[in-house]
């Protein structure tokens, strides 16, 4: 038994959740990779995966090994990557982030970057959870606001900077808001994903004002809150980036709302799972997104 290849393997079927898939990267066949992993099963005296037609599913020995066979095959590759002097970014990347930003903020950018790094793979995914990264298989998520984690490592890239608006057609049948606690009589399109809940946050006077807003209309994701707004359906808190110029003008009246207070801004993190070896590919994505969020003037950290 090659001991280091069925390591390889291992490592690769939780990565990836699926036996065809490892054999199609490897090149081999489906049998072959089921081989290897039963033969380091054997080896071990311990069941790793639980397997079903289905699913494959870690056992708690399972989990231990594949975190110490994952620090260790990094370990090697920055050994290697070290002695042949083979730093150039390379291979697949894994990233995430919410559907509204990475269709009006990240894809945007990914052509620079794979122009860049040509021998880099970006999978996007999106999703306006936060995913489990270990589950997922994400090297690298970027997530708006903070939901801290000790497991992975942090950096901040940006800040989005937010605004309340409403529609004409809304404003026109509901009055407009002069000032944060006015909106407590307004109908307010509640994003469920805001980590301060139903709770908008403003700075403006000299101090910090939490306003509570309800309305019929709640929505799990910035898409949802954009249309919605645009509907004329209430008020929305939303990222500054989330509209276009152009839905400000006559022919659709998006109206910006309480100019003399600003919504608090959100932080916008990269993180990835700690680790001896961090990919440079990893490094370079972070550092080309930090640099390009800093020349965006809705995105850049206050400096």
């Amino acid at each position: 038994m090659d001991r280091l290849a069925c390591i390889q393997t291992f490592v690769r079927i939780v990565e990836m959740g699926n036996l065809s898939t490892v054999a199609k990267t490897l090149g081999t066949t489906q049998p072959t990779v089921s081989k290897q992993l039963a033969a380091l099963e054997d080896d071990l005296g311990v069941r790793l995966l639980l397997r079903s037609t289905r699913s494959l599913v870690l056992t708690e020995e399972g989990e231990r090994f594949y975190e110490h066979c994952h620090d260790i095959l990094g370990a090697m590759a920055a050994a290697e990557a070290s002695v042949k002097g083979n730093d150039e970014p390379a291979g697949q990347l894994r990233l995430n982030c919410s559907v509204a930003f990475g269709q009006r903020q990240i894809i945007p950018l990914l052509s620079k970057f794979l122009s860049e790094y040509p021998q880099v793979d970006v999978q996007l995914t999106l999703d306006d959870g936060f995913v489990n990264l270990w589950e997922q298989g994400v090297d690298v998520a970027i997530r708006i606001g903070g939901q801290r984690d000790r497991r992975l490592v942090e950096r901040l890239i940006g800040t989005t900077r937010r605004i309340t608006v409403a529609r004409q057609t809304y404003l026109d049948r509901c009055g407009q808001p002069e000032m944060p606690q006015d909106l407590t009589k307004h109908e307010c399109i509640v994003y469920t994903r805001l980590l301060t809940g139903n709770h908008w946050e403003y700075q403006g006077k000299g101090r910090l004002i939490s306003t509570p807003v309800q309305g019929r209309v709640r929505v799990d994701s910035s898409v949802g809150v954009r249309a919605a707004t645009l509907a004329g359906m209430g008020v929305a808190l939303t990222p500054s980036w989330l509209f276009e110029p152009e839905e400000y003008d006559r022919d659709n009246p998006l109206r910006p709302l309480l100019p003399d207070y600003a919504p608090l801004s959100m932080p916008i993190h990269a993180v990835y799972v700690k680790q001896p070896y961090v990919p440079r590919r990893i490094h370079c994505l972070i550092d080309f997104l930090a640099r390009a969020f800093q020349s965006h003037p809705d995105l850049a950290v206050p400096g």
